[in-house]
């Protein structure tokens, strides 16, 4: 396991038969649709209006092979036992601090003054609505706190407005919001740095919420068990990978705004409104460069796919939940942030009531949720039709259901709307579902009565050709 730059991961993934090519798509709508459809990571190439070499891969963490080279894990398992794994991966990661070098790969085209042109590259519009073409969807914005030095990286999405300029959109309350507020505030420019093409590792990094003062360069570098090598940026000293596809430093000046959005976020809600701008002074980029592209994962409608659990941030906010406190959890599923579904081995009256606020509150899971699902061990969280067999059997909704409120969201939350005082001060409301067996109702429990899986087998192997396993749900229960 292991790679060394995104070239080289693209090679692996291809050699693993998870890598898809296109030619000749156009950038407008085209790569965006096939990047919907595929389930497997695309690179682009002969982009229309554009030379040939001017590529762009998407789709970079929708095949799990390619997902688990990432994070240099080899592993069969599949939901919950990924998810273990992946919690036990994240406790023992140690960060390992970049190391500084003096040239790259990244260095082989520098583009200053006029050639400093954003529109070189083949930057897709990616949905019909958007307001413009967005460089920055799978990006990573560099800047190093003012006050204490350290060195974050945020994945925020990224308009071009012109060729020298980009719309900058940071959602309430993250770490780039922070430090932009530091400079802000004394009437300073924030030095800053993008990067269009970068580490799968260290994207990955960009969009979990490491904590307050780790970088994201030593959060990647631990994750692929090597530290990443960069060059202190010529104009701002801020660390650029060497070996980056493609890198631009420039500022992000106090008071200067200009109209963002909408964009078809994961949210499947946008709507424009003033946001910072960058200023972009410099380009840097390798010799035939790859853009990194993501496609926002909109979270379908059960009538198009069926929703799946995630283990990525579900590991996460199992992590921190146990490291406040939490006991006895099992396994963490997240569908988009809007529903959270823990399962514990219940042992004490309030336990799943803790498990559920922490997950509603914790830095992972607090930002723009919905729902929190507390579940016994019995049910499969990553399993959403169990998940709803329990609120409906277990959860006594006068007993189960807590609401919380003045809770993390942000604009692009698809239920505020304009008007509503929430949506301006980027707020919203929670629920707690505590859809476990209540503690003392242990010994007098309803049991299930259900067809036993070993006998189901059975069944589905003698007349499998005769007879749909949803049959079974319906007449015997979940």
């Amino acid at each position: 396991m292991g790679y060394t730059d995104l070239r080289d991961w693209i090679e692996q993934v291809e050699a693993m038969g998870e890598l898809r090519r296109i030619r000749g798509a156009d950038w407008k709508h085209e790569i965006s649709a096939v990047a919907d459809i595929s389930s497997h990571p695309v690179l682009f190439d002969e982009i229309n209006g554009y030379p040939a070499g001017y590529r762009i891969l998407t789709n970079p963490s929708k095949s799990l092979r390619a997902w688990l080279l990432t994070v240099s894990m080899s592993t069969a398992a599949q939901g919950k036992n990924l998810n273990r794994e992946w919690r036990e991966r994240l406790r023992r990661l140690q960060p390992l601090s970049a190391k500084i070098v003096e040239g790259g790969p990244v260095m082989e085209n520098v583009l200053l003054g006029s050639d400093a042109d954003l529109l070189r590259f083949p930057a897709p519009l990616w949905h019909e609505r958007d307001a413009g073409r967005y460089i920055g969807t799978a990006d990573a914005v560099v800047m190093r706190d003012r006050e204490e030095g350290w060195v974050n990286l945020g994945n925020y999405r990224l308009q071009v407005h012109d060729p020298k300029t980009l719309g900058l959109y940071i959602c309430y309350g993250k770490h780039g919001e922070g430090i932009l507020e530091k400079y802000h505030s004394r009437g300073e420019p924030c030095p800053v740095v993008v990067l269009l093409g970068g580490d799968p590792a260290l994207l990955l990094a960009s969009i979990l919420h490491v904590p307050w003062g780790v970088s994201e360069y030593g959060f990647a570098g631990g994750l692929k068990g090597a530290p990443l090598e960069v060059i202190p940026g010529p104009l701002t000293g801020l660390p650029i990978p060497a070996a980056a596809e493609i890198a631009l430093e420039g500022e992000i000046p106090p008071h200067e705004f200009r109209m963002e959005g909408p964009f078809g976020e994961w949210t499947g809600y946008s709507e424009p409104r003033p946001a910072p701008i960058i200023r972009v002074k410099a380009i840097y980029h390798r010799d035939n460069p790859i853009l990194l592209g993501q496609l926002p994962r909109q979270l379908s409608r059960p009538t198009q796919a069926k929703l799946k659990g995630d283990f990525c941030f579900g590991g996460m906010i199992w992590d921190e939940i146990e490291r406040a406190g939490a006991r006895d959890v099992q396994a963490v599923a997240t569908y988009s942030r809007f529903l959270i579904a823990v399962s514990i081995k219940q042992r004490y009256a309030g336990q799943a009531r803790q498990a559920g606020l922490l997950a509603s509150q914790c830095h992972s899971g607090g930002f723009m949720g919905r729902y929190v699902v507390v579940v016994d061990e019995d049910v499969d969280p990553f399993n959403l039709d169990e998940v709803i067999w329990a609120i409906l059997f277990r959860a006594d909704p006068q007993r189960a259901i807590e609401i919380l409120r003045y809770c993390w969201t942000d604009q692009m939350d698809s239920i505020h709307y304009a008007g509503r005082p929430e949506a301006e001060k980027g707020y919203n409301s929670r629920c707690i579902i505590d859809a476990c067996t209540p503690v003392e109702w242990k010994k007098q429990a309803k049991v299930p009565v259900e067809v036993s899986s070993e006998t189901r087998q059975r069944i589905l192997e003698k007349w499998g050709d005769s007879i749909s396993p949803s049959s079974f749900v319906g007449s015997f229960g979940r």
